[in-house]
């Protein structure tokens, strides 16, 4: 009786463990091809207009005063991680250093976009993808240092559609009378410490040899009831 029960205890341990469903997360860093900064700047009669710096971070924000215009938007591609037939997808978060923000304008500071369909994204900002853009976020009262974005339905689509990329873009969200109104600005790919970087969690479901050790379990804890009667 007593190894009849001591084997009930160690089968009922194996398939509890068996049974437990363990989630993942994946971090997925932005390389220093992965976002750029488009800038713009118009005078009197001259355009300027061209890829910023990757030294001073991704900026987006617009300077305005007569005769002049100066603005910022940055583009962001990143890896979406390959998940298992075991690790459905449960939810995503961009995550962004912010370094600076300055919301001039009552409607934010900045606002930042999914793109839709990213089919033909390669991993290179450079690309200026704008196609199919779904609002995201606006920037208006976020803290300095880390912050997660959640974007867990763009991402789960893109995952669904079969993208290696997700892609975004930031772009101001316009422009007053006088003085830098708005600004956003966050770590660059180039960072080591401070890059962006998605954040995909899954939660994991039992593998088939789970599913046998469930049903070994059972079955002697049936044969253990009815030697005992």
């Amino acid at each position: 009786m007593k190894r009849t029960m001591r084997t009930i205890m160690i089968m009922c341990f194996l398939f509890a463990i068996a049974g437990t469903s363990f989630a993942a997360t994946y971090d997925s860093y932005v390389q220093p091809e992965g976002d750029a900064v488009w800038t713009y700047d118009r005078g009197g009669g001259w355009v300027d207009q061209g890829w910023g710096t990757e030294g001073t971070g991704n900026t987006v924000s617009y300077w305005y005063g007569s005769p002049s215009l100066s603005s910022s938007k940055t583009y962001l591609q990143v890896a979406i991680p390959s998940l298992g037939a075991s690790e459905p997808f449960e939810s995503a978060y961009l995550n962004l250093y912010i370094t600076g923000l300055t919301t001039g304008l009552s409607n934010g500071a900045a606002n930042l976009y999914h793109i839709g369909n990213s089919s033909g994204a390669n991993g290179t900002a450079t690309q200026k993808l704008t196609n199919d853009l779904e609002h995201v976020l606006n920037f208006s009262a976020q803290s300095l240092g880390w912050n997660a974005v959640d974007v867990s339905s763009f991402i789960e689509n893109d995952i669904s559609e079969g993208y290696s990329y997700a892609a975004f873009y930031f772009d101001y969200v316009g422009y007053g009378d006088w003085g830098p109104a708005t600004n956003l600005s966050f770590s660059s790919g180039s960072d080591p410490v401070n890059a962006a970087f998605l954040q995909v969690n899954t939660s994991s479901v039992p593998e088939p040899v789970s599913m046998v050790l469930f049903g070994i379990g059972g079955a002697t804890i049936a044969f253990a009831r009815r030697k005992k009667k």
